[in-house]
């Protein structure tokens, strides 16, 4: 009898432990922390900072709709072909945690669950820079649509540099939304720079 309850009771609470649901405080914080706040936080290109539980909440049905069309995160590079170091996609594992936590009405959770607010980054996320390049012009779009500008930027380098990782750094970083990097051997965008009178050309 002891033996049949005592598997029982392993059973029951194997059970529970299985119908689990996450919560913000534990499991999707933590989510948000990995994949999201590199741009979901204050001051950066995302619409919103996921800083706290209450704006999770509040967005929590975009956050769905964004995550069941794949819209977001905003990783290009297919799977399977190679690997990338800081991959930020989420893996079906983490989507079905963040899906749960919604259906199940995003519980909070015991807040000493949280991790501890991030330290303030560099505006460099990767480090000072030893070369810094910079466009020769501002230039502020028109709002309404999305614009698609190209730039020239001449390095001013007369020998070969090898470059080990670049970043960009937006003069505001809440209108761009992401930046293409190309090398001009030809000088084919000196031509283009400038024609239609404003800095760059249309892309």
């Amino acid at each position: 009898m002891r033996t049949v309850f005592a598997a029982l009771s392993a059973l029951i609470a194997f059970a529970s432990l299985a119908v689990a649901q996450p919560t913000y405080s534990n499991e999707i914080s933590r989510i948000f922390r990995a994949k999201c706040e590199q741009c979901h936080r204050e001051g950066d290109i995302a619409p919103f900072a996921l800083k706290d539980y209450d704006t999770a909440v509040a967005w929590s049905e975009d956050i769905k709709r964004v995550l069941s069309t794949n819209k977001m995160p905003p990783w290009k590079p297919e799977p399977g072909i190679g690997e990338f170091r800081n991959n930020f996609s989420l893996t079906d594992e983490e989507k079905q945690a963040i899906f749960a936590w919604i259906d199940n009405g995003t519980p909070q959770g015991d807040p000493a669950d949280l991790l501890e607010a991030p330290e303030a980054k560099s505006e460099w996320p990767l480090g000072q820079p030893d070369l810094d390049l910079r466009m020769l012009q501002t230039f502020t779009p028109a709002r309404g649509k999305d614009v698609y500008r190209c730039f020239v930027i001449p390095t001013g380098l007369d020998s070969t540099r090898f470059l080990s990782a670049i970043d960009v750094l937006p003069g505001n970083r809440s209108i761009v939304h992401h930046v293409l990097l190309y090398q001009d051997t030809q000088g084919v965008t000196d031509k283009l720079d400038g024609q239609d009178g404003q800095p760059g050309y249309d892309c």
